[in-house]
């Protein structure tokens, strides 16, 4: 009987989850993914994303204007309040409660009055501490409406941080692998321009 459970629990957490895509349920959101091995051969792409999101656009000097995205860690939402509580331990929230990401290269993309596809340079700072990213950026201009969405994949030691496991490996383990998502609505930005 013991056996019985453990083979339907096994089935029902191993079948069951599909692989998921990132799908934003707000215009002003961002999210994480990466893909993780279950019991050692079921493959999953867990997600966690935040509509809790705060991007301000503002005039430095020599007429540069500075991006910066603000997202308190402790709103990612993966679905799973275990793997969130570990994110935030992951992204060390008590040292630094808000994931940052900023940029000086945003403005060449918000001053176009056309839709575009480019790469933005900048930096995210966890823990307090600096790395550098790259997303690939879309900006769709409608007629009301104008919108940013982005991605950018990169490597948890590229962050320094070692993937999380559990027991080992052998129940769960994530690869060495991490995807950023963001859209943007231009309605949302804040801007000190």
């Amino acid at each position: 009987m013991f056996f019985l459970r453990v083979f339907v629990i096994l089935f029902v957490v191993v079948f069951a989850n599909a692989n998921s895509s990132v799908e934003f349920q707000n215009d002003h959101c961002v999210a994480w993914k990466t893909k993780k091995t279950m019991f050692l051969f079921k493959k999953l792409e867990p997600i966690g994303v935040s509509c809790d999101v705060k991007t301000t656009l503002k005039n430095i000097e020599n007429g540069e204007a500075l991006l910066q995205v603000e997202v308190p860690i402790s709103s990612f939402d993966s679905g799973e309040p275990k793997r969130d509580k570990e994110v935030l331990k992951i992204l060390k929230a008590k040292e630094q409660p808000n994931l940052l990401f900023v940029t000086k290269e945003a403005f060449q993309i918000y001053e176009t009055k056309r839709s575009m596809k480019t790469t933005i340079k900048g930096v995210i700072v966890i823990g307090g501490q600096t790395y550098p990213v790259s997303f690939n950026v879309s900006k769709i201009v409608l007629e009301k409406t104008t919108s940013y969405s982005g991605s950018a994949t990169l490597k948890f030691s590229d962050l320094k941080i070692p993937p999380p496991s559990v027991v080992g490996g052998a129940v769960a383990k994530v690869q060495d692998y991490l995807e950023l998502h963001f859209q943007f609505s231009e309605s949302s930005i804040e801007k000190n321009i």
